[in-house]
């Protein structure tokens, strides 16, 4: 899905698939259920995708690339790998988390790989706005050539944030 506004994704399986995303766009979103979301809930969806962005600063995100004013319950993201050549904000769950949202009950297990150590990462999300709720989440994996571990996790669960998740965890095998 593109964009989604002031609507509900629910019980939707992405399964088995490779997005490319290569344009020259200034906004730049890929997602594995929905790219930009404003004023949507996103319940109960799982994602299975190899995910790459080319060129221009792409936001990728597992479930959802851009959350605004938006919520995502009890999805999981399974990634083969988030790749990025370009990319400004790489998130397994999310990329950019604006005010008014919130990712909770959700996980992420996957390989988030990027070109540049300086571009903005995480497990769960890339950017986290203040306002923002990032709550019992899980996450495994391997990031940027580290693998994730119970004693690690949390320095892996997002990039910039002005929030603080609370109850996140480390999904164990």
């Amino acid at each position: 899905i593109g964009q989604n506004t002031g609507g509900t994704i629910k019980n939707l399986v992405v399964r088995d698939s490779y997005i490319q995303h290569k344009t020259k766009a200034y906004y730049n979103y890929c997602g594995g259920i929905v790219a930009y979301a404003r004023y949507t809930n996103i319940h109960n969806c799982k994602s299975t995708v190899t995910m790459r962005g080319i060129n221009n600063p792409t936001r990728l995100g597992g479930i959802a690339a851009y959350l605004n004013n938006s919520n995502i319950d009890n999805c999981t993201a399974t990634s083969t790998s988030l790749l990025s050549d370009n990319s400004t904000f790489i998130g397994g769950i999310a990329s950019q988390v604006n005010a008014q949202s919130a990712i909770k009950n959700s996980t992420f297990n996957g390989i988030i790989k990027k070109k540049s150590s300086n571009q903005s990462s995480g497990m769960v999300a890339a950017k986290i706005f203040d306002g923002a709720v990032i709550e019992k989440c899980g996450v495994a994996g391997e990031f940027y050539d580290t693998s994730i571990t119970a004693e690690n996790f949390s320095s892996y669960l997002v990039g910039d944030a002005t929030t603080t998740p609370t109850d996140c965890y480390y999904l164990t095998e």
